[in-house]
Formats: C-alpha cells, structure tokens, sequence
C-alpha cells in the first residue's frame, strides 16, 4: 500500500505526566488492571511478552486473561490466551504474583526476578540496571480516565526462556525490555477509535516510549518519553503525531484481516523527536468482533535499536461491543500467528 501519512491536532488540554515509581506497578485499586512484561533481543528475533489482566475493585480480584506473545529464535511467532486465569495477587512492596507469574525485587541483587510457567512456556530473567520511565496520571481519553506507568523503561534483561514445542532454553543475554501498567475504565468501543504504542531499547542503555491516544474527534493525547542509560527522564505531551507508510495484514490462516496499520509513526515535542518503523509484523484479535492489534517487533529512528511497536483499533460493532479489552466470549483460547 502507498505511504500516506495521517497525523491528527494535538489536545489543546495537558495531560498530567510524572516519572513512574516502582510503587506504580500495584499501587491503586481499579475495575480494570492491565500488566505488562517485555523481554527482547536486540540483536535477533527472540522475544518475550507477557500481559495479565486482572478485573475488581475494594481488594476483590479475580484473573481475567493472561497472554503471550513470543517470537522464537527462527522466528516462530504466537499468541497464546488463558481465560478466564487464576488472579494475580498483588502488594503495595511490590510484588506481583500468581500461580504461573512471580515478579519481586531481590535487595541483595539490586535486581527484579521475573519467573513464569504456563502454556508450554518458561521464563526465568532477572532485570537489571533498570529505570523508570512516564507516568500518566490519569490521561483523559475519551472521557476516559486511564492510569498508565511504565516503572521500568530501561533494562538489562538475562537469564533463560523456554519456548512452546522447544525442549531446550533459549538464553537470554543483555536483552532489552520494560514493565508498564495501565489500569482503569479503558474500553474499546463506541466512542473510541484506539491506541498506539511503541517502545525501544537502545544499544546505549536508554529507552523510548510514546503512548498515543486518538480521539474520537481527531485529536490526540499521550507520552513521549526518553530514559537515558543513567535514568534521566525526559518526557513531553507529542506535539505532532503521524502515521505513514500504511500496509495490511491478515494472520495467516485469516481468521482476522485484512487489518490497515501504519508501518512507520512519528512523534515530537520541544525536547523530543523520535520515528518507529515495523519489521516483522504481527497481527492479533483483541476480541475478534471488537478490536484487532498489531503486535510488531521493529526499530526506531535511533541507531540499533530493538521496538516493540502495537496499533490497537476497534474494527467492528459485534455483540461485544463495550466490553472490556480482551473480552473472551468470541477470542479463542489459543491463537497462533
């Protein structure tokens, strides 16, 4: 497809913005709790994501969804879905923990320990000389209020993952990756168009991120967030946003597609400029009647570095419509891409 670019007017209204803390990662209580953990190579196609979604308020939890995204060392791409999933308990320390997932910091290592079992998949990976990157505090999306943090935005992440259908571990060597959080009423549904994320690792040590959110009346809001490798932030509402070189995509045995996606988005403030381009792309349902994501590894305009790049889109008005993000009546329980 050709390469024109869309870029929406920038909310006149700011949008509250904080460097995270580790607290961020459980602290508050929300109807609707999403967390994220990410671990890349930044020299190859190794990757591991996992996301949990917890639903409740006033200390009752119960697990709604955990899934992966995994890219083997040869490219062998999945999306695996657990629902409904046991809860993930969680404490003001923090600490994050289930019956597949534990995450707490060690004091003696100076280093948070990340283990997961579940789905044929194991990780064990320790993140170290890691740094905080944005907070939104809340971001108006919509009407929507929505908190989003990522406590970790730089990491140096090693260890050893085990991938589905492989007997042996992949060792993980200085990969790059984050943590983030976003929680709140965030549905995807009339009155809202959808999201886009991206996040990089740079060979540096220091990390990019920008969360954009379109509305429903052409403009935008978000972060653009830069954590250099000794944990300076520099963060900013973008100023401009653009999305070009559209292409489309449909998962392979097109159970979803054709999906629209900007190959290339850019963003800038006053103290920041930066551009991510998508390298293999990836393409799964959010909920096949409502929403549809990509989920691509890729790079940034800076030199060597490793992204994740995410264009999340409600693409339909099916009987789901309104229900939370990874609504499960119409998701199947795995799904391979």
């Amino acid at each position: 497809m050709g390469s024109a670019g869309t870029a929406g007017a920038i909310d006149d209204v700011p949008t509250p913005l904080r460097p995270a803390t580790a607290q961020d990662m459980t602290a508050g209580d929300y109807i609707l709790d999403f967390g994220w953990f990410h671990a890349q190579d930044p020299h190859g196609l190794g990757l591991f994501q996992f996301t949990y979604l917890n639903h409740g308020m006033a200390g009752v939890k119960w697990g709604y969804m955990n899934n992966l995204n995994l890219n083997d060392p040869q490219g062998d791409y999945r999306n695996l879905v657990e629902y409904p999933a046991s809860p993930v308990h969680v404490t003001t320390a923090p600490t994050i923990d289930s019956a597949i997932l534990h995450f707490v910091w060690d004091d003696e290592k100076q280093a948070w320990h990340l283990t997961y079992d579940n789905m044929d998949t194991v990780a064990d990976l320790w993140y170290t000389n890691t740094h905080p990157g944005a907070a939104m505090d809340p971001v108006d999306w919509d009407g929507t209020k929505v908190f989003w943090a990522s406590s970790i935005a730089t990491a140096d992440i090693n260890g050893r993952v085990k991938f589905p259908g492989h007997s042996e571990f992949t060792e993980v060597n200085h990969w790059v990756g984050e943590q983030e959080r976003m929680a709140g009423g965030f549905l995807l549904g009339p009155g809202h168009v959808g999201y886009d994320y991206a996040q990089s690792g740079n060979p540096d040590g220091s990390a990019d991120q920008l969360f954009v959110f379109p509305e429903a009346d052409g403009k935008t809001r978000g972060v653009l967030a830069h954590t250099a490798a000794d944990g300076a932030l520099t963060m900013c509402e973008p100023r401009s946003y653009e999305q070009t070189d559209w292409d489309s995509m449909s998962s392979p045995a097109e159970q979803i597609g054709p999906f629209d996606y900007p190959r290339t988005v850019s963003a800038s403030c006053d103290d920041l400029s930066i551009s991510f381009h998508v390298d293999q792309p990836h393409l799964f349902p959010l909920n096949i009647q409502l929403s549809t994501t990509t989920m691509s590894q890729g790079h940034s305009s800076v030199p060597g570095s490793r992204a994740t790049i995410q264009h999340a889109r409600d693409v339909g008005t099916g009987f789901n419509t309104g229900l939370p993000l990874y609504g499960f009546p119409n998701r199947p329980p795995t799904y391979w891409n």
